[in-house]
């Protein structure tokens, strides 16, 4: 992640693309460094497995004894399919009135 911004500036270098202006190899320069950043990155803490353990001591009292069973993932299909009767139900008393 933290060579990609020289071996680009390297690549640019020895294939005689870099430019002659100083300012437009700034702009260069800032771009390897931000892309390096924006994309490099999160693709390079992506590639490990995300592990965490919090002391049930350290987390809030209310959340202290909740069990992964309590933490369901409501369904997104059915969440929308659920405000998209509410909706229609509004215009249809909508209608009525």
């Amino acid at each position: 992640m933290l060579f990609f911004p020289a071996v680009g500036n390297f690549a640019l270098e020895s294939l005689g693309l870099w430019p002659k202006n100083p300012a437009a190899g700034k702009a260069i320069e800032m771009s390897l460094c931000l892309g390096s950043l924006c994309f490099a990155l999160p693709m390079s803490i992506a590639l490990f497995q995300q592990r965490a353990v919090l002391d049930r001591a350290d987390i809030d009292e209310e959340l202290k004894f909740l069990k992964a069973a309590d933490f369901v993932k409501p369904e997104e299909v059915s969440y929308l399919a659920k405000h998209e009767k509410e909706e229609q139900a509004k215009k249809d008393a909508k209608k009525d009135a």
